[in-house]
């Protein structure tokens, strides 16, 4: 957690919205290469497991909501708790020195693997290799896969980072912020809304999904406020009721675009609080072996697809009947440990490194022969 406790319900949420990404991407796969020769017997799109696994992507802002309460809590210690303040130069030098790494590298891999295997052009492939680079992406080559089509939520992130400390700035109003997030927050629903949503340019920006951060942003600051000490016994169980609750009826609010619009934020929101609120939730997000698996997200959500990918083609040869659900249950027993054994080397060996805050001084040390004579600032 940055500049704070180590929270590891947050970790556990992780898990399940990375999770739910891997399931959707399985899902797709499934649907687009294990189709038997006479059909399903229920096509994806109506078989039931199916229909659940197509709402995976929205585990995307489920991680958008824990960055926002991850990246806040720095910020709203810093203006309502009395915390240190947050040096903007560690704060973004963190960023980069933790994130970029373990990025380059898949998108190296990616771009090696398209070339060599695939046979694309490299002329071809190069200026989308520098857009996914600076980010941009999204914004340079829009509706096209590039090299890595799962960093256009990276993107999204980065904008978010670079946001963060003038939307931290909600914080100093002490006792208003929560009002000054929520109605930030209304206000850019509603711009979404009038502008029809998913269908402008701006949607694959932060102005698409700016809500979902402001809502880990309002954790943040009650995380800091008025949850510094634990619930008590009948709020703690009143926190699981929204966990027992909430997780089902997010597949209803996903049968309805405009239900999904205007509720996925606030549920969403409240479902993080409750995992981190509620006694039974704790328990259940903090347990060590989900929360370890949450700790890769990064990892696992660089190169799920890949491995999918790879290890589909040899699985997707057998296919047991005709029906989606049983095919795509098989398949995610068989792909979903592959995917997470494989994340984990990819973890230790491009990830794992870069967490250590110091290591560009070891670094310079090793390339220079003598070390620094001033240690980097300290990370946020």
């Amino acid at each position: 957690m940055s500049r704070g406790r180590y929270i590891p319900e947050i970790d556990g949420l992780r898990f399940v919205a990375i999770m739910m990404v891997v399931a959707f991407h399985v899902r797709g796969y499934v649907a687009a290469k294990f189709a038997p020769a006479g059909g399903w017997a229920v096509p994806p799109d109506q078989d039931w497991l199916g229909r659940a696994a197509l709402h995976g992507h929205f585990g995307v802002q489920l991680f958008f909501v824990i960055s926002g309460f991850v990246l806040g809590r720095p910020f709203a210690a810093a203006y309502l708790a009395g915390g240190p303040p947050v040096r903007l130069g560690a704060y973004f030098a963190r960023r980069v020195t933790r994130l970029e790494p373990p990025y380059i590298i898949s998108l190296l891999l990616m771009f090696g693997l398209l070339v060599a295997w695939r046979g694309e052009p490299v002329g071809e492939l190069a200026p989308h290799l520098l857009a996914h680079v600076a980010y941009l992406h999204n914004l340079l080559f829009p509706g096209t896969p590039g090299v890595q089509f799962v960093a256009w939520s990276l993107e999204i992130e980065v904008q978010f980072y670079v946001l963060a400390p003038l939307l931290a700035f909600a914080f100093a109003g002490r006792h208003a912020y929560a009002r000054l997030l929520l109605a930030l927050a209304a206000a850019v629903m509603i711009g979404q809304w009038v502008t029809c949503g998913t269908h402008v340019p701006h949607f694959l920006t932060l102005a698409g999904f700016a809500q979902f951060f402001l809502g880990g942003f309002l954790l943040a600051g009650l995380s800091v406020t008025r949850w510094v000490r634990p619930p008590g016994v009948l709020t703690g169980r009143l926190w699981d009721g929204v966990s027992l609750v909430g997780w089902p009826a997010l597949f209803l609010i996903w049968e309805s675009a405009a239900a999904t619009f205007w509720l996925l934020p606030p549920v969403l929101t409240m479902l993080t609080a409750a995992a981190i609120r509620g006694h039974a939730s704790r328990r259940v997000f903090g347990f060590t072996p989900v929360a370890r698996i949450g700790g890769m997200c990064y990892s696992i959500y660089l190169v799920h697809y890949l491995l999918i990918s790879l290890v589909g083609r040899l699985s997707g040869r057998v296919l047991v009947t005709d029906s989606f659900a049983v095919n795509l249950l098989i398949q995610m027993a068989v792909l979903v440990p592959v995917v997470v054994a494989g994340s984990a080397v990819f973890f230790v060996i491009a990830e794992r490194p870069f967490m250590t805050k110091h290591w560009p001084a070891r670094v310079w040390s090793v390339l220079t022969g003598r070390p620094r004579s001033r240690p980097l600032p300290e990370p946020q």
